[in-house]
């Protein structure tokens, strides 16, 4: 009966996507196709997604942040196991920040632990561990690594006020390797009673890194905060500070209804907090709060809807195609030597995933509970 009732669960969460061009797209739009839902059992349901990784095989790595776990399901949708576990030792995690695919294993990043572990795709047992003398300094994020090589995001001051993309390891120099990035997705706020208070600002401009492969990433350059106009910028790398590619989408800032900043302060637990121990009123927390935030003019271009400089709306293949989704515009793919292209996604999925002509993404079901699925990438023919 179990079984039967997961079977019609997972055949309800495919009748969600009809196949076909959605209505309204264009000829030679993009648009997604379901294939395949994970979990194929209820086995193993998921949580919370944070990242889902393809592998060369089409089985896919996925990060669980509820659980921090890492699940491995085969290309079929079944559960093949889990890499690691909770916990301080030797092939276990705290928190895992990012993890990613080379050489048949699935390296895992804990910012907590300041260390990289690696696993075998067929064992699934651990097969080393670079520990923090052997990471960049100032490492927040890891976002490539071959091996050798790791490609991350790292903090060029203590506070945490500016990152660069840095390229680390043996006979490279880390200052012919380095990118700026602008950081303001921390906003610092000092509160009485509650001391300096990190909250995460969802009007950023800063920029957004994509990662794909064990070598490629894509810094993502938001439109200049004071402009009406101007472009969303993408730099494709495939090694240490040389650009393989770089590619724009015009693009027109939308303004920030204060209605919309408004909304935002109402749901900050720190407020709650302050007004309830009567330290500080609710309007007066959302007052400092707001100062600190500054001139929100617009809207950011692409969302901060993930870990560290990552994004959900934003990604990159192995073959350098771009994705993004642009606040309320939708998503676009721009590629070298090919013109930009729109996607359509069908309602209710978060992107996680592109690689080749496959997507994969998320969509939450019965009580919330997500589901991966496959899709796979269809183009509108011309001939329409």
């Amino acid at each position: 009966m179990h079984s039967l009732h997961a079977a019609l669960l997972l055949s309800t969460t495919l009748l969600q996507f009809p196949p076909g061009p959605p209505p309204g797209a264009d000829a030679g739009d993009l648009y997604l196709h379901a294939e395949i839902v994970y979990p194929e059992s209820s086995e193993a349901p998921l949580t919370s997604v944070q990242q889902v990784l393809p592998l060369p095989d089409f089985s896919i790595a996925v990060v669980d942040a509820a659980t921090e776990h890492v699940l491995l399901f085969g290309s079929d949708g079944n559960l093949r196991g889990s890499l690691g576990r909770r916990g301080s030792g030797p092939g276990e995690f705290r928190r895992i920040g990012r993890i990613g695919y080379f050489d048949g294993q699935v390296w895992v990043h804990d910012p907590l632990l300041r260390r990289l572990t690696t696993f075998s795709i067929e064992s699934l047992e651990a097969t080393g561990t670079f520990d923090s003398d052997e990471l960049p300094a100032g490492i927040r994020q890891v976002l490539a690594f071959d091996g050798s090589v790791i490609t991350a995001a790292v903090a060029t001051t203590a506070d945490l006020s500016d990152l660069a993309l840095v390229w680390h390891g043996p006979r490279l120099s880390t200052e012919h390797a380095r990118v700026p990035l602008r950081w303001d997705r921390n906003l610092v706020v000092s509160l009485p009673g509650a001391g300096e208070v990190t909250l995460m600002n969802p009007f950023s401009r800063g920029h957004v890194v994509a990662s794909a492969g064990d070598t490629l990433v894509a810094v993502i350059a938001q439109p200049d905060p004071a402009a009406d106009s101007g472009a969303v910028n993408a730099r494709v790398f495939t090694g240490p500070g040389a650009t393989e590619w770089a590619g724009s989408i015009a693009y027109t800032p939308r303004p920030v209804d204060r209605a919309v900043i408004d909304e935002w302060l109402s749901g900050l637990d720190v407020v709650d907090h302050l007004a309830g121990a009567g330290i500080l009123t609710a309007s007066a927390a959302r007052e400092r709060i707001r100062n600190a935030l500054g001139d929100a003019r617009h809207q950011p271009a692409v969302r901060n809807s993930g870990i560290g400089v990552t994004s959900t709306s934003a990604h990159v293949d192995v073959a350098g195609r771009v994705w993004l989704e642009l606040d309320a515009e939708g998503w676009y793919v721009t590629e070298r030597d090919a013109p930009t292209r729109r996607a359509h996604l069908p309602p209710g999925v978060t992107l996680h995933a592109v690689a080749d002509e496959y997507a994969w993404g998320t969509i939450a079901g019965g009580f919330g509970i997500p589901s991966v699925v496959r899709f796979r990438v269809s183009r509108i023919s011309d001939e329409r």
